[in-house]
């Protein structure tokens, strides 16, 4: 029986295997064997109950075979999640041989990256989740193509999935059947999860579980962070032969990149007699326990008459390039050191009107200058032949004011300077941080009437600032307190159409607002709050905003998970920057009557951001 086959008898029932690889898992340079599963799951609904199922073949089921549905499940929107399996036998031939080691939900962290060799032999992919960080290696072939292709294809899906944000209930009895395996499973990197565990091993199917290595003198310890490990596919035994004339694999998404590179001299230390490995990331250690002699594990089997041998094939393998990058990253902290800068990020809706006045009681109110300031402007040229030809000169006038208005205490270089329309976002970096702003490049995205006129859209600008990737988007979403679905529409397609073209010189790929690891998302979104029986101007006339933002739309969409997920914003405690008379602090008195909202807004996600002041700045009236 194909491997294929006995991991579709371990899933639950509904759930559906999409593609499938052999791999080695690899543990600094050591490789042992693996299988590797995408699957295909949905969450249920909270009345459905599992009852015991009859196993596959004659000997005891795993849990995870022993679950089927016996009641009509309600099935959101599909997920998928990549299985990595190990086999207690060198050819499975039932499915108590396989054990789910560690699962990695296809979340929006869930991000990928590709290498290869120039022979085209080898394909190396990155695969990361929230908890883990996976390398592994493969030998071109179909199977591999198709393997790869469905892991991309699931990856990008995340991005344009509209519906809320995805809990991955539906993994958890895999997940309960992954700590009650075998210590060499994939650790967690959180401290909660670290342990020192015995090594264990499958027995055959007569057996029903794992049984514990009881040779305690035969082990030694391994400490490693629990996410520093290497994989390497080996799929000389599937049924799909390898094929040196196989494609190459497409790649982009989360952090992703498609790149060639020359092997690496270095060898590996070899396995056998030593010691330990001493791998520490980010302070934390977690221990695996392993047969000091892992060339042959002794495995007890019903389905012979003696026992059977299995040759663990632990060997050692070379360090190619892709491998040593991937085990620096792991070790980035221990030799490195991390810089704080500050990040300006202004949003402006200027309704057409020239910079009449200084920019300093904006751009230079605090004490220290900023490191860096984006700023966004909306509604820069109001006029239709601006709309059609997409040229304005009132956009000179607005970066002649930024300039005279930044901060006196530091001298600042224009960086990134992207306009669509009425759109402009300017980004300016202190001098003496300007030589470490590399890769600068910019997008454009019209949203306007039929997707086509840059009335609205965004306007985006991405860059290394030292080591970090940083892109900054400012958009004019759709107006009109009924149209916030438009609004979500605008920012998905914001979101899946901004992309940076690569660089194949460089073997660089496109990049997507997605694929860094600062995002500064801000402008004039519309969002309103629209009337449910209450006052709005009254409450926002007496600073009763709590209740006002229970109301507002872009709370409510982005709370639902329809919008923005995985950014953040501040607390809000100004007025709202929506909708005033011309060069008054008065609601807007025109026959349009438009009520009090938060229209300007500025969002952010990734790690190490702190934000220091969330304002707005009633003194600037021009608009």
């Amino acid at each position: 029986m194909d491997y294929e086959t006995l991991i579709t008898h371990k899933l639950l029932p509904g759930h559906k295997l999409i593609s499938t690889i052999k791999a080695g898992l690899v543990q600094e340079f050591v490789k042992t064997p693996r299988i590797l599963a995408l699957i295909e799951g949905f969450e249920a609904s909270p009345n459905t109950t599992l009852t015991a199922a009859p196993a596959l073949s004659s000997g005891t089921s795993t849990p995870l075979s022993k679950w089927s549905a016996s009641s009509r499940t309600v099935a959101s929107e599909v997920e998928r999640a990549v299985l990595v399996l190990r086999s207690c036998t060198q050819v499975p031939f039932s499915p108590d041989h396989l054990t789910v080691e560690t699962v990695l939900p296809v979340d929006a962290r869930f991000t990928y990256n590709i290498d290869s060799e120039p022979s085209n032999e080898v394909l190396i992919l990155n695969l990361s989740s929230a908890r883990h960080k996976l390398l592994f290696e493969m030998t071109f072939s179909q199977r591999t193509s198709t393997f790869v292709s469905e892991v991309l294809k699931a990856a990008e899906g995340v991005s344009k999935r509209k519906a809320p944000t995805p809990e991955f209930t539906w993994l958890k009895p895999y997940l309960a059947n992954t700590s009650s395996g075998s210590s060499s499973a994939i650790p967690s990197n959180k401290p909660s999860q670290q342990a020192s565990e015995t090594s264990s091993i499958c027995s055959g199917a007569g057996g029903g579980g794992t049984t514990a290595n009881t040779n305690t003198d035969k082990i030694f310890t391994i400490e490693s962070s629990g996410t520093n490990f290497l994989v390497n596919l080996d799929d000389g035994t599937n049924s799909t032969s390898s094929s040196s004339n196989s494609p190459r694999l497409p790649g982009k998404h989360n952090n992703n990149s498609v790149s060639s590179n020359s092997s690496s001299a270095a060898g590996a230390a070899a396995t056998k007699g030593l010691g330990s490995f001493d791998v520490t990331t980010d302070g934390m250690d977690s221990h695996i326990l392993v047969p000091d002699d892992m060339s042959m594990l002794r495995i007890s089997s019903e389905y012979g008459d003696r026992s059977k041998f299995y040759e663990a094939s632990c060997t050692p393998i070379a360090a190619r390039e892709s491998h040593v990058r991937h085990q620096m990253a792991l070790k980035e902290a221990s030799y490195t050191h991390n810089t704080t800068l500050t990040v300006f990020i202004g949003t402006w809706n200027v309704n057409g009107v020239l910079p009449s006045i200084g920019l300093a009681d904006w751009l230079a109110v605090d004490q220290d200058p900023p490191d860096i300031y984006a700023l966004g402007f909306q509604e820069l040229d109001l006029d239709t032949g601006t709309i059609i030809f997409n040229a304005t000169p009132k956009e000179s006038e607005w970066r002649t004011a930024v300039a005279a208005g930044v901060h006196p205490a530091a001298r600042y270089k224009q960086v990134a300077c992207v306009r669509l329309v009425g759109m402009l976002l300017l980004v300016l970096v202190q001098e003496k941080h300007a030589s470490h702003v590399n890769n600068i490049q910019s997008s454009t995205v019209a949203t306007g009437i039929m997707n086509l006129l840059g009335n609205k859209g965004g306007v985006a600008a991405r860059m290394d600032v030292y080591n970090t990737s940083v892109c900054f988007v400012n958009c004019h979403l759709a107006a009109h307190v009924e149209e916030y679905e438009r609004r979500n529409e605008d920012y998905d397609g914001i979101s899946e159409k901004t992309v940076f073209l690569g660089n194949a010189a460089r073997q660089t790929p496109a990049r997507y607002i997605r694929d860094h690891t600062h995002i500064y998302f801000f402008g004039d979104m519309n969002y309103r709050i629209p009337p449910h029986n209450v006052d709005v101007r009254h409450l926002a006339s007496n600073n009763e905003y709590k209740t006002l933002l229970s109301l507002d739309q872009l709370n409510i969409q982005k709370g639902i998970g329809r919008v923005f997920k995985g950014y953040n914003e501040g607390e809000i405690t100004f007025r709202p920057t929506f909708k005033y008379d011309l060069n008054t602090d008065n609601w807007d008195s025109s026959e349009k009557a438009r009520q009090p909202a938060w229209c300007d807004r500025v969002l952010w996600a990734g790690e190490g951001i702190q934000q220091v002041i969330y304002r707005s700045h009633m003194q600037l009236k021009i608009s």
